[in-house]
């Protein structure tokens, strides 16, 4: 069993024979790199295993449409996406899901730092919670609004910051769809994700009615967060079909 397309292009030198090899298939890897040998050989790995194991519904479609799966031997796992209940309060609260990571970049760091100078040189009275990191913890003040960079919490922890939150920002800026932004949309936070080729603003809002989605190409993420704190929360909206079913074209 290979978790990645390198692990499963070894597996195969190894044992010499595909039939006894499974990829896990957790995203479109060859997104990770520019166009480059690289970028060829994590689509080989897909589209030359017998037997694969992909993330996501929507991200089978998209391999599918890249004509990278067609005579494999595919399972597609489902997410379990849970709704938690959620205030109707608002707190002033924002939560960024914030990787900085270089592996993962996908998370998009820079366009949510950006947005996070942005929103405290305009607004006041706000938190700031941007969370997600690998062991890093620190506080600090843009235009007297407390940001705070928190690492991966508790499950318990991770459920009451979330859910008092007025807006979840969570970006993944690739095939893999991703989980918080639907789980936080699920519950009834007003949640703003990002548009990708395999997901139009249409299908997003169709999902969950608590979802904004971003264009990060064409528009502006501020603006868009601004129209999120407009919405109510609490009302939970999710289709989970819409999501996961392999039947739903």
């Amino acid at each position: 069993m290979a978790f990645n397309s390198q692990l499963f292009i070894k597996a195969k030198q190894i044992f010499n024979n595909s039939t006894k090899t499974i990829y896990y298939c957790q995203d479109f890897e060859s997104g990770f790199f520019p166009y480059s040998a690289e970028y060829v050989e994590a689509a080989k790995a897909i589209a030359g295993t017998q037997n694969i194991i992909v993330s996501t519904e929507l991200l089978r479609k998209f391999l599918v449409n890249r004509q990278l799966l067609s005579n494999q031997r595919i399972y597609t796992t489902s997410p379990k996406i849970e709704p938690f209940d959620v205030p109707q309060e608002k707190t002033k609260r924002l939560f960024f899901y914030f990787r900085p990571e270089s592996f993962h970049r996908r998370n998009l760091p820079e366009t949510l730092m950006e947005a996070v100078q942005d929103f405290c040189n305009k607004h006041t009275g706000y938190e700031i919670y941007m969370v997600g990191s690998v062991d890093t913890r620190l506080s600090y003040k843009i235009n007297n609004t407390p940001v705070y960079v928190i690492s991966k919490l508790p499950k318990k922890e991770y459920l009451q910051l979330i859910s008092s939150s007025d807006v979840v920002i969570s970006m993944i800026y690739s095939a893999h769809p991703g989980v918080i932004a639907f789980q936080a949309a699920a519950s009834g936070i007003p949640t703003v994700t990002n548009v990708f080729e395999n997901r139009n603003a249409l299908l997003l809002k169709q999902i969950s009615e608590n979802i904004l989605p971003y264009d990060p190409i064409r528009e502006n993420l501020l603006e868009v967060i601004e129209e999120a704190l407009n919405m109510p929360k609490g009302n939970k909206s999710f289709k989970e079909e819409l999501y996961s079913d392999s039947n739903i074209q």
